[in-house]
């Protein structure tokens, strides 16, 4: 169970960056002037405008490669017994990966979701046990199992 989640995140990981990748791609495309046409200012001004989003795009990037980097990581760990960074844990209501935070994703009838390790609700957690209660906001989980 936890390599199918661990895959399950970095595939989803994995995808969000193939999308940035096709939104820079794109931005070179748009931000290319024909030398044929007349230009204006304000086309100056767009094509800067773009080329500063395509800087954020790539810091975005290099950072979502990072985070990949940072997840795979969590395939060296065998299993886990209790809530830390790099645990999958299964509750009644859903599954966490704790340590790496991400947009929750489907996965049979229950949805994966991303504790970061930076979050008071890791803190709150932490140390606990299959069979304890997880406290995340205002709602109780059940831990039925950690992988």
């Amino acid at each position: 169970m936890r390599k199918e989640i661990l895959d399950a995140v970095i595939a989803h990981q994995t995808k969000l960056i193939e999308n940035i990748k096709f939104a820079i791609d794109t931005m070179d495309t748009t931000t290319d002037l024909d030398e044929q046409d007349t230009i204006d200012m304000d086309d100056l001004s767009r094509q800067s405008d773009l080329q500063e989003d395509k800087m954020k795009m790539q810091e975005k990037l290099t950072f979502e490669q990072s985070e990949l980097r940072y997840v795979r990581n969590f395939l060296t760990i065998d299993s886990m017994e209790e809530f830390d960074k790099g645990a999958v844990v299964e509750t009644d209501k859903a599954i966490f990966l704790v340590g790496f935070a991400f947009t929750p994703i489907a996965h049979g009838k229950k949805k994966i979701f991303g504790i970061s390790a930076n979050a008071p609700v890791f803190k709150n957690n932490l140390g606990k046990k299959q069979g304890d209660s997880l406290q995340l906001g205002e709602v109780s989980h059940t831990i039925e199992a950690i992988y």
